[in-house]
């Protein structure tokens, strides 16, 4: 090193200024580009729209993709020099979070300004946790190797944190609320398109790719358990576009998988289990692991709570409401009258969130001879059943058709109740 050049620490600090100012500007955009609100005192969190009928971005009215390309180039710019002077994983994760950020806001205050406007500051700070999500997503190699160098005692009061985080959030992302325009939420955005998507499948590329690594490593010392890993690491991922593999669950679960094996492979190479993880493909398959954990364990609450919920109890509560009709020839006016009735001893509550968070209530219309029973899940369901109904009609023949068009009805025959949502919650894609 010449005596002009800077040293680890001064390099350091730059890094850590430079990513400061990449973040500045993902502020600076937020506020100039984002929909100035209606109300007259506006909060200090709301962005101002100064940008938005400038000179400067008039000159891009017909050209929305220069503008977004355009707009981007500064926080490239200043991430990339804040990535090459600081070894720090943390200053690159801030980094790529104000780039994704100052994207995120570009789009949306250009292509979409009245979606954010319609969110309000709920918008962007959508914007602001899904680029947060990609960017942990993208660094997990480099973040697992950061937290593989630390003590355990540190490192799960690092990861706890985040694994609780993730599953709470996946928990109570629903996308009802009553105080917004039409009950619509955008905190399932984060969840879906975030968790469940592009995260997940972030997880399976760092799987495949941790597996071939340790193929690699493995193909003179073990040619033929080489070979294998590198033809999987291959083969799952075209399997996979090919529509022949789920996603979800599955894909989580077949990613641990894969990690833990490319884990194992390279351990057995180098001959320790410390030295495989502290290796190339070992820090890719801790962090496909480090990431999936959290989504596996969110997802698999979300789908506990949505069955305890849909099977249990609101089947307390169907139950109770066709005793009450069998009783009095009518559904009740309200829930808590099957308590008045002795029906129930207590009217169940959705099993979706935490309380702390908000309680979740079943939503009851009562129709006379009819009901709907409605309750909102994580994500965009919403899941609503209705009663049987039999078919009794005073004039006339009976209907042919029913639900299922394949299966003929008798005369007298019920219809069975009917949820709008199915048994277990959806998958993604």
């Amino acid at each position: 090193m010449s005596p002009d050049a800077p040293g680890p620490d001064r390099r350091s600090a730059a890094g850590w200024a430079l990513a400061a100012a990449t973040i500045a500007y993902a502020v600076f955009i937020y506020y100039g580009i984002g929909p100035y609100p209606s109300q007259n005192e506006v909060p200090f969190w709301q962005p101002r729209g100064f940008l938005r009928d400038s000179a400067l971005m008039a000159s891009f009215d017909e050209r929305p993709l220069t503008a977004l390309a355009a707009g981007v180039l500064p926080a490239l710019v200043l991430a990339a020099s804040a990535c090459a002077l600081a070894r720090s994983v943390l200053v690159r994760t801030a980094a790529v979070w104000a780039v994704l950020a100052s994207a995120f806001f570009l789009y949306y205050g250009l292509q979409a300004p009245r979606i954010w406007e319609f969110f309000g500051w709920r918008g962007g700070a959508v914007m602001a946790l899904m680029s947060l999500v990609l960017a942990a997503a993208l660094l997990a190699p480099w973040l697992a190797g950061s937290w593989l160098r630390l003590r355990w005692p540190l490192r799960l009061a690092v990861y706890l944190p985040i694994l609780a985080a993730v599953v709470v959030t996946a928990r109570n992302a629903t996308g009802t609320n009553p105080k917004l325009a039409f009950n619509i939420s955008p905190w399932p955005v984060v969840t879906v398109f975030g968790f469940d998507g592009l995260a997940t499948l972030i997880v399976g590329i760092l799987a495949c790719l941790a597996l071939g690594l340790a193929g690699w490593r493995l193909r003179r010392r073990r040619p033929a358990l080489g070979g294998a890993a590198i033809a999987a690491a291959v083969a799952i991922p075209v399997l996979w576009v090919g529509g022949e593999l789920g996603g979800g669950m599955l894909l989580l679960g077949a990613a641990g998988a894969l990690a833990a094996a490319a884990l194992w492979a390279v351990s057995a190479a180098v001959g320790n289990l410390t030295m495989g993880a502290r290796s190339a493909p070992g820090y890719v398959a801790i962090g496909a692991l480090l990431l999936g954990i959290p989504l596996f364990a969110g997802r698999a609450c979300v789908q506990l709570d949505y069955r305890i919920t849909r099977n249990d109890r609101a089947q307390q509560i169907i139950d109770a409401l066709g005793s009450y009709y069998e009783r009095e020839g009518l559904y009740p006016e309200r829930l808590g009258d099957l308590v008045k009735a002795g029906d129930l001893a207590d009217i169940p509550e959705p099993q979706i969130g935490l309380a702390a968070f908000g309680r979740q209530r079943f939503i009851y219309q009562n129709f006379g001879t009819d009901y709907l029973l409605e309750f909102a899940s994580t994500g965009w369901s919403q899941c609503a059943y209705n009663p049987p109904w039999e078919d009794d009609p005073e004039d006339g023949e009976p209907e042919d058709e029913y639900a299922d068009p394949g299966e003929a009805a008798e005369e007298g025959e019920a219809l069975p109740g009917a949820w709008s949502c199915p048994s277990t919650p959806p998958e993604l894609w």
